[in-house]
């Protein structure tokens, strides 16, 4: 596995990033987290990156970055795009599909900017003399995040695929269910977390979100066991 360290990015929801950069200091004992609103920046091993994805109960996603660099316009886009050798990262056979979020006054529609990194991570494979890869929306095998910032973009893998949230023990969601992470995030801000042997109550339960997380922590099941697709 690579031992080397590289930047990634871990998001959670705005107001809980503090809880998150203590807990990714407890999961990696050597990293130095960074804060920024709504997400913690750290240089971490792909080892690293793993056990935050399998442990973090307040993790969102898991970001490993690829590249970084100027996207004034959609040709800096996809030059910036083009620096990545994709095939360090995948085949011809995969199938891919581009979250792009962020505008500037050049690009101002996210689809056409998934459109230019796309079409750079194509190019990257017939520039080789091989074959393109797809794009698959419903069952892709990677996940792509593009975050565009004024005139500079972040390209990264997600390693989380969907929202670590979603644990996998949930069916189905009754009318304004509680999300698993924010969950976790009261069971720490009450302290109950600090001595998990207290008899807890939830009067208000609703459909056991709060508990199940809480039962989670007691037997400390790592809240990423059950999920079936990374």
């Amino acid at each position: 596995m690579n031992s080397e360290l590289n930047p990634i990015i871990i998001t959670t929801s705005r107001g809980l990033d503090e809880l998150l950069q203590q807990e990714i200091k407890e999961l990696v004992p050597e990293s130095e987290p960074r804060l920024k609103p709504g997400q913690i920046l750290l240089d971490a091993t792909l080892k690293d990156a793993y056990t935050i994805c399998l442990h973090s109960r307040l993790a969102n996603r898991v970001l490993w970055v690829v590249a970084e660099g100027e996207a004034d316009n959609t040709e800096q886009l996809y030059q910036t795009a083009l620096t990545v050798d994709w095939r360090e990262h995948m085949t011809s056979s995969h199938r891919f599909v581009i979250n792009f979020s962020g505008t500037n006054r050049e690009i101002n529609n996210s689809q056409f900017g998934a459109q230019r990194v796309k079409d750079a991570i194509v190019d990257c494979f017939v520039n080789n003399d091989l074959e393109r890869p797809n794009v698959d929306k419903l069952n892709p095998n990677l996940f792509i995040q593009a975050r565009l910032w004024r005139d500079r973009v972040v390209l990264a893998i997600d390693l989380s695929g969907k929202s670590l949230h979603q644990r996998g023990y949930r069916t189905e969601a009754g009318e304004a269910p509680l999300k698993e992470h924010v969950a976790c995030a009261l069971l720490k801000r009450s302290g109950w977390a600090n001595n998990t042997e207290q008899t807890l109550i939830d009067p208000m339960c609703g459909s056991g979100t709060i508990a199940i997380e809480a039962a989670q922590m007691a037997a400390n099941i790592p809240p990423g066991l059950n999920r079936k697709v990374w």
